[in-house]
């Protein structure tokens, strides 16, 4: 990771969060059930492809992260389920930081995905979408693609 990437990693965090609204809580709620292995790179990185996705669809991050189909956690879970089973964990309190900008500030993300709109779980089978293109980032678990112009 480059400097610039790390300084901005230092920039987002250092942000004040303040009481959480739901959107940043769903949106952090997605970030640790994607990422949180990967930690707050990997949970930046995620949230860079929400915020890439809803300037290119022309939508509000939390309408992206609650699209069919478009997350996997919220395949399974309801928002307020999501939220319950990650809001008590270490990670969320930064997870939280990360949504608000993704919400607040999208400008302010690092840049670590390069414009990726798309991502997959290194490991898992290939989905089709991605089959014959090359990822433009691997951050941690995750390969990252760009496939909307």
């Amino acid at each position: 990771m480059n400097a610039c990437c790390v300084s901005g990693l230092a920039l987002l965090l250092a942000a004040p969060c303040g009481a959480a609204s739901f959107d940043q809580r769903l949106i952090a709620a997605v970030l640790m059930a994607e990422a949180r292995g990967d930690g707050i790179v990997g949970m930046t990185a995620v949230g860079e492809v929400i915020a890439n996705r809803a300037r290119k669809r022309q939508l509000s991050p939390v309408l992206i992260v609650q699209q069919t189909f478009q997350f996997s956690p919220l395949n399974r879970l309801r928002p307020h389920q999501l939220i319950s089973r990650y809001e008590k964990l270490p990670l969320y309190r930064h997870a939280l930081q990360i949504a608000s900008t993704v919400i607040e500030a999208p400008e302010a993300l690092p840049g670590l995905t390069a414009g990726a709109d798309h991502f997959e779980q290194i490991g898992a089978p290939i989905p089709r979408w991605a089959r014959g293109r090359k990822p433009v980032a691997i951050i941690g678990g995750h390969r990252f693609w760009v496939l909307k112009g």
